[in-house]
């Protein structure tokens, strides 16, 4: 994606889910502060820094929305909600809602940031050690607060080091109409880094992980509506 797009800009996929599904469909959302409707099982939910299981699972959360066209309405980035993988684990993006069974781990991404050979700078990136760097340099400069909050929860503060994860090198090959820019059908080979944390499996019911983003004087905050069955 050329560095002039507002969604490059911005650097960070939850925020466009986001802003695209809050001006969408802003009935999703229920109660006077914005929450949707919860079972409310824990005060305590823990958040568990990804480390480096997460590196995997935050390249297949970009791999999930870079493989297809960005209008397509089932990309993530239109979307929202989860994407399941291997291992009872799954991929939550912003805003939606998804269905899982019980017993299902939650990888949660805060912020992210991606760079590739097919961009270019500030995220133009020609080797897996530069996709690093770079991913890891424009979460550092964008990002000024992300905290997580499972239900009603306190907020879990993952812009920290302890939460943060280098995602292992991808490549896909660019679609029609590409998010990330490049030409369709040649490869995109990208990698970057996240600020991720696993969510333990939840009781069966309906939750809400609620995000909270702030980029200098830029606020945001929106919510994945997660039910989970037997």
């Amino acid at each position: 994606m050329t560095t002039s797009s507002p969604i490059r800009t911005i650097a960070l996929i939850a925020i466009i889910s986001c802003a695209i599904l809050a001006s969408a469909a802003p009935a999703r959302a229920g109660g006077g502060d914005g929450r949707a409707a919860t079972t409310r099982h824990s005060d305590r939910t823990a958040i568990i820094p990804a480390g480096l299981a997460g590196a995997p699972l935050l390249t297949e959360w970009w791999h999930q929305l870079l493989i297809k066209p960005a209008d397509d309405p089932t990309n993530p980035l239109n979307s929202g909600g989860c994407r399941t993988v291997a291992h009872a684990t799954a991929l939550v993006y912003a805003g939606g809602r998804c269905m899982l069974r019980h017993g299902t781990w939650i990888f949660a991404v805060g912020f992210t940031v991606e760079c590739s050979n097919v961009e270019g700078d500030p995220f133009h990136a020609d080797t897996p050690l530069e996709a690093a760097r770079c991913g890891l340099r424009e979460a550092r400069a964008a990002a000024t607060a992300v905290t997580l909050t499972v239900d009603r929860g306190e907020p879990v503060d993952v812009l920290n080091a302890r939460y943060g994860t280098f995602m292992l090198p991808g490549r896909v090959i660019i679609p029609e109409n590409p998010f990330a820019g490049g030409t369709p059908g040649e490869i995109m080979r990208y990698g970057g880094y996240g600020y991720a944390g696993f969510i333990p499996p939840l009781p069966v019911g309906e939750h809400t992980l609620h995000f909270h983003i702030e980029l200098g004087d830029r606020v945001f905050d929106f919510d994945t509506t997660i039910t989970v069955t037997r």
